[in-house]
């Protein structure tokens, strides 16, 4: 799984791969989306929360790479300049269903109901069961902060990259970059030392009791859970096998929360990579056809 990785034989491959696709090879862009799909997907997922939703995210940027790949002239990394059209298509994208408020409530204002919940070896609850919670609750939590801070604690918090990467990704400066990640760590932590029982006991919500709640409330299904896929690391493990040059680890109560997330592929990789290789307009526009072959 590719991440932001400052290696220049990667930086090299994307670059050759770019050619090579643009010269008609379709193999080298089905290999080029493969090296980037499950990165932007899970990027995508701590933005919007629901896998079907991210998987939409994920195919609009990669049909918008494809498109634009012909203005790629290298004054950057490949990554850089992919990533950067991933954090401006997610500023200016429609509301995710995530991102109401009524959706927010959800995740965070359960804690006189929780009060009533009595969990007993009857209701037998699944260690997946409570992980999914435990996923849905503390992405949900990243709902309270806008767009933007979302984005910032995303980059810089969660995948680690450094601020003069993230700086640039978002077309600022790496103070002004430093100054709206603190911002956004104020927000975020403010509203989970008031709601997550993990990072203050005081408060009442506790991952089991809400399991079983969200169970009732239909929100974590019994059998088919959101994030029950194969995966072969977490965030963390993920983040320290790919840390950047200058990038710094942030190890902490909240930070945690988050790291111990599974990294994820898409349900539909192959049917998402199919898709876009098979959309003739599409490929049209990148000058490739059936015809062509290296």
């Amino acid at each position: 799984m590719t991440s932001f990785i400052t290696n220049l034989q990667d930086n090299a491959l994307d670059t050759e791969l770019v050619q090579r696709s643009l010269d008609g090879d379709r193999k080298a862009l089905e290999h080029l989306i493969k090296r980037h799909q499950a990165f932007i997907y899970n990027v995508s997922l701590k933005l919007v929360l629901y896998p079907q939703d991210a998987e939409d995210i994920t195919q609009d940027v990669l049909i918008k790479v494809i498109t634009h790949l012909s203005s790629f002239h290298g004054q950057s990394s490949f990554r850089t300049w992919l990533y950067r059209i991933v954090m401006n298509h997610f500023l200016d994208m429609k509301k995710r269903r995530a991102e109401d408020m009524t959706s927010l409530s959800r995740f965070a204002n359960d804690g006189e109901a929780l009060l009533q919940v009595n969990v007993t070896d009857e209701d037998a609850l699944s260690e997946e069961q409570i992980a999914e919670t435990q996923v849905m609750c503390t992405v949900g939590m990243l709902m309270c902060l806008s767009r933007e801070q979302r984005l910032v604690y995303v980059l810089g918090d969660v995948f680690s990259i450094d601020h003069n990467t993230a700086s640039e990704l978002l077309s600022t400066t790496p103070e002004a970059y430093r100054q709206q990640l603190t911002r956004a760590r104020k927000d975020l932590y403010s509203f989970i030392q008031q709601k997550c029982g993990l990072v203050n006991p005081n408060n009442p919500c506790r991952c089991i009791k809400k399991t079983k709640l969200w169970i009732e409330r239909g929100l974590v299904a019994k059998d088919t859970l959101l994030f029950k896929e194969q995966y072969t690391e977490t965030v963390r493990e993920h983040v320290e096998a790919n840390i950047t040059k200058g990038a710094l680890i942030v190890k902490d109560v909240y930070s945690d929360l988050y790291s111990s997330h599974p990294m994820l592929n898409p349900k539909s990789t192959e049917t998402l990579v199919e898709k876009i290789l098979g959309n003739q307009d599409l490929m049209r526009l990148l000058r490739l056809n059936e015809e062509r072959k290296q």
